[in-house]
């Protein structure tokens, strides 16, 4: 007599879909050993060892982590639930933790750091090169629900007068971009966007054909400050991969308070300067993030009188960032007018 059919459930199905299934977490936590365990999530993404994390219990927990402890995949920090991940983070080492930090996107750093006390905040911060602890400074400026603490930071970015073939040149010499991108941005002087392109146009047209014949003229600009729910219905609704963000204050004259930080003097007078938030920035306790630092040149100079002075700077002000090394400038402000507050 034929064996009647039998139907899988839709939990059966479900989970021969996924990578992790109920007899790998088994696996998995039956290993006999650290290399055991390592060989067993070798082939998973890092969402999948994310969920698996999840799912067990937290002794088990530990014995996973302990396992791939120095060969973790950082994006399994950015997969984790918010409260798993807390437990995660604090069975790691600074060092470990710092690394990990490092080797994510800007935005998965800055929400990872977001969740951590703020003394260990403050050390993971002390342990990221530089260029990545000014990216997660300044996206932590911004409030959690804005377009500024979720943006890519990474991007390319090429001038209006170049042609395809110089910018293909660069998109191939130049290491510090991207890994993966789509869109290549084009800006004017001031480095503000007024165009974009898909990197398949450039590959399709020749080498002498200039950006701005072939760009979209009018990109979607989002700015700092927008609400992350309507800069979503936005791509949802113009099909958009990416989109440039940009400052509102950028090219704007302003008039701004603060303490100057001089950088280049001539006789008793400062040509180039910070101007920071409170006395002693940069100088002698840690730098304000970079989107509280101007970097101030004034064709006449300041007559600086003392530190503890404080002045207003009135001037056009752009977001080209400055590194320098008493702190890295995430505004630039070429100033006409300076004086005592």
């Amino acid at each position: 007599m034929a064996e009647p059919h039998t139907v899988p459930r839709a939990d059966d199905r479900a989970d021969e879909a996924l990578a992790l299934t109920p007899d790998l977490v088994r696996d998995i936590l039956d290993a006999e050993d650290a290399e055991a365990v390592r060989a067993k999530l070798a082939p998973l993404h890092a969402a999948d060892v994310a969920d698996l994390l999840e799912r067990i219990a937290p002794d088990q927990r530990s014995t996973v982590l302990d396992a791939i402890r120095g060969v973790l995949d950082p994006d399994i920090l950015a997969e984790l639930d918010g409260t798993v991940r807390g437990e995660v983070v604090e069975q790691m080492a600074p060092q470990e933790l710092a690394r990990a930090v490092a080797g994510l996107d800007d935005d998965d750093a800055a929400e990872v750091v977001a969740d951590l006390d703020e003394e260990t905040r403050r050390e993971i911060l002390a342990r990221l090169p530089q260029p990545d602890r000014a990216a997660v400074e300044q996206a932590l400026a911004y409030d959690d629900d804005t377009v500024g603490r979720l943006m890519q930071r990474a991007t390319v970015v090429v001038p209006a007068y170049w042609t395809v073939g110089e910018a293909i040149d660069y998109l191939r010499a130049d290491a510090s971009l991207p890994d993966v991108f789509f869109d290549i941005f084009v800006v004017d002087p001031r480095h503000r966007p007024v165009g974009s392109l898909p990197l398949s146009r450039i590959l399709r047209n020749r080498r002498p054909v200039g950006l701005v014949e072939i760009m979209d003229d009018e990109p979607v600009v989002l700015t700092v400050s927008m609400d992350q729910e309507e800069a979503a219905f936005l791509f949802r609704q113009q099909d958009l991969t990416s989109a440039p963000v940009v400052d509102e204050l950028d090219g704007q004259e302003v008039e701004l308070p603060g303490f100057v930080v001089p950088l280049d003097f001539e006789g008793s007078r400062t040509f180039e300067f910070l101007l920071v938030p409170f006395f002693g920035a940069c100088i002698h306790v840690p730098p304000p993030p970079p989107n509280q630092i101007v970097f101030v040149k004034t064709a006449t100079g300041y007559p600086l009188k003392s530190l503890f002075e404080t002045v207003t700077v009135t001037g056009v002000i752009s977001t080209q960032a400055h590194q320098i090394g008493v702190g890295d400038a995430g505004y630039t402000m070429q100033a006409t007018l300076v004086e005592p507050l």
